[in-house]
């Protein structure tokens, strides 16, 4: 009895040291494939951390908001795209590769010129109470 206890404490030893050792399996196209996070820092102009832009994964409809300190993370494979929304800026498109951390900088929307007033018609005098306007 007491040798079938060391044979089953020894192999079980060994079947754990196993297990640990078989999870660094080589990366292969089938591993590859897998989402891994992304993190990104996102600045405004002056390179000052940018709270609030959502970054968005369209092929996923996932998005999430960066925080005080202008981070946000998203899990995608390489070649998809993060697209990063604020208003009144531009919108940025990040392609992801293989590395882990971005910085995405926000660029302001220029201003708009505005537009001149139209001028519209006088009214024809009539006797009918109906408006006329040119636009």
């Amino acid at each position: 009895m007491e040798t079938l206890l060391k044979f089953n404490y020894r192999y079980w030893c060994l079947l754990l040291l196993l297990l640990c050792f078989s999870t660094d399996a080589p990366v292969t196209e089938a591993t590859a494939s897998v989402s891994r996070l992304r993190y990104f820092t996102v600045v405004d102009e002056a390179g000052q951390p940018f709270q609030g832009v959502v970054a968005f994964h369209r092929a996923s409809n996932y998005s999430a908001s960066t925080g005080p300190d202008g981070k946000v993370f998203l899990g995608l494979q390489p070649t998809e795209v993060a697209e990063f929304i604020y208003f009144g800026y531009e919108t940025q498109k990040i392609t992801i590769t293989y590395a882990s951390n971005y910085k995405v900088k926000m660029v302001p929307l220029p201003p708009e010129e505005p537009e001149e007033p139209k001028e519209f018609a006088e009214p024809k005098s009539s006797s009918s109470s109906s408006f006329y306007f040119a636009f």
